[in-house]
């Protein structure tokens, strides 16, 4: 469950019970849109806007939440803040860091709303320092002079890879193996999932200050 608080001008963020450190920025009332300012896992800062969307009807609505790369999730209603709430938002807050949201993205993949919860942890190979990275463009060329020689595909199409962590994950065969295992338990993750939305939205921010971190930094 994600949870959302605005009070005193000062806006708080949850996935489950943890917390996300985020700070207000621009709010449009005529859009009905508000920015919150985060700080990404390789220090640079973000955006994500919450916006207020209405049905046909104008009976009801629904919150639209987009991330800093422009991927967009479907909030509904479910409740108004409780006390019991806002304890557990104190409780969360305490255990947050200041400027970091990976722990947090981490834990928030193992949220379920009443099932145990289901914990996606595949084994993985740690990314590779940052004197590795340089050398990306060097076994790309490689692996291009030999192509006829590769027997492995990941778990997307190596010919749409357009940032370096993909293109890394293509041209390493034991990357490649790892991610088709990783996509796997993803997809067992979502079948038995009872929130969809959330688990889903976890793997994409995931994707992008985890996976893809690489790709910032090269």
């Amino acid at each position: 469950m994600v949870s959302i608080i605005y009070e005193d001008k000062k806006i708080r963020l949850l996935f489950g019970d943890d917390s996300i450190p985020v700070s207000l920025g621009e709010v449009d009332n005529t859009n009905k849109t508000v920015n919150m300012n985060v700080t990404l896992v390789n220090g640079k800062p973000g955006v994500w806007t919450v916006r207020q969307l209405w049905d046909k009807e104008k009976t009801s609505y629904h919150l639209q939440l987009t991330l800093h790369d422009g991927t967009q999730d479907k909030l509904s209603f479910i409740r108004k803040i409780s006390t019991d709430d806002l304890n557990k938002i104190a409780n969360a807050e305490s255990r947050a860091t200041s400027g970091s949201i990976s722990e947090t993205v981490k834990t928030a993949e193992a949220i379920t709303p009443t099932n145990p919860p289901i914990q996606v942890e595949p084994e993985i190979p740690p990314p590779p320092p940052k004197d590795t990275v340089s050398t990306v463009e060097t076994q790309l060329k490689s692996t291009n002079d030999t192509s006829s020689e590769v027997n492995w595909m990941p778990s997307f199409d190596c010919a749409k890879a357009s940032i370096g962590s993909e293109r890394l994950i293509c041209s390493n065969k034991e990357l490649s193996d790892a991610d088709v295992k990783l996509a796997q338990v993803y997809k067992s993750a979502i079948n038995k999932s009872m929130n969809k939305t959330l688990l889903k939205s976890s793997q994409k921010a995931w994707r992008i200050n985890e996976r893809d971190a690489c790709s910032m930094h090269a």
